[in-house]
């Protein structure tokens, strides 16, 4: 289920929140890691951040002391509605360490991780940190200092996500699809650019085409896929999805058919779709979401849900 629409409006310091899981898990993804940069910084480490992904996940370069030796540890903070970690997104990590030249790899998450995830951080010698964990290392903290974070950490709109493209507060965005039959206005589209869509995406062709990456926040729903770039997220093809030389296709895919072509890669959870789940493509009734503002910021995320 979706938490409530959180507050807009900034928080008084006396009406702060107590440190607890619900409260990370409402926190602001960049909050979240800011947070995790603070607590580094209270045991002598120095961070700084290599890059944002679209969905929040932030991934810091961490080294000790004064000494600016680079690929000591690499740290990565979950992103934005992630509760439980799965192996696919240890898989990612694991390659990060590995092509940053890492000692160490540390995976923190407001929430959890599920037991292949911890097995594969295991046979991999990465460390995990879950949300109780997290907040055993604050209590550890003297009362002083972990006011001094509470306060850094959950002033203001602290649970109103940033955008992980500009990085501005979020707006909520609630709007309906146009009455009628719906399928009948189903379009082609076609990605030339990378691109994170924030919205179920239903439509009737679709096309990736080569250099754009397109990650899917809510998933996409088509009649057919041709993928020759990267494709991420959540993927439903009631017919064909052809991967073509040196594409990518990542997440859960259930499809009619796949062709993988020679140089194509599926990186994802896969089923065949049988004859009685061929239904037509119907988008549902209500769009709800983090959305920028910024006229030329495209930046969303998907409402917050647990369970």
């Amino acid at each position: 289920m979706s938490h409530p629409a959180p507050q807009r409006m900034p928080s008084e310091i006396s009406s702060l929140p107590p440190w607890s899981l619900a409260t990370l898990w409402r926190m602001d993804w960049k909050r979240f890691q800011e947070l995790v940069s603070l607590v580094l910084a209270r045991s002598g480490m120095g961070s700084e951040v290599l890059w944002v992904r679209p969905d929040g996940t932030t991934v810091l370069t961490v080294v000790k002391g004064r000494g600016r030796a680079a690929g000591e540890a690499l740290v990565q903070c979950a992103g934005w509605n992630s509760p439980v970690i799965g192996p696919q997104e240890m898989k990612q990590f694991f390659k990060a360490v590995i092509e940053q030249g890492s000692v160490r790899g540390i995976f923190i998450t407001p929430g959890g991780f599920d037991p292949q995830a911890l097995a594969l951080a295991r046979d991999k010698k990465l460390e995990t940190i879950d949300g109780t964990e997290f907040l055993r290392t604050i209590s550890r903290l003297t009362a002083e200092e972990q006011a001094t974070l509470q306060r850094m950490s959950m002033s203001g709109s602290w649970d109103v996500p940033s955008c992980p493209v500009c990085g501005g507060k979020l707006e909520y965005l609630e709007k309906h699809f146009p009455k009628g039959d719906a399928t009948k206005d189903l379009r082609d589209l076609t990605y030339r650019e990378s691109k994170q869509v924030g919205n179920q995406l239903f439509c009737r062709h679709l096309v990736i085409k080569p250099g754009a990456n397109v990650l899917f926040l809510k998933g996409v729903e088509a009649e057919t896929i041709h993928v020759e770039g990267r494709i991420m997220g959540n993927i439903v093809c009631r017919g064909k999805l052809t991967v073509a030389n040196h594409a990518t296709v990542s997440g859960l895919v259930a499809a009619r058919s796949i062709k993988l072509e020679q140089g194509g890669l599926l990186e994802a959870e896969s089923r065949i779709l049988d004859a009685g789940e061929i239904e037509p493509v119907v988008p549902q009734p209500l769009l709800a979401l983090w959305s920028c503002p910024v006229d030329r910021c495209h930046g969303s995320l998907p409402l917050r849900t647990v369970g």
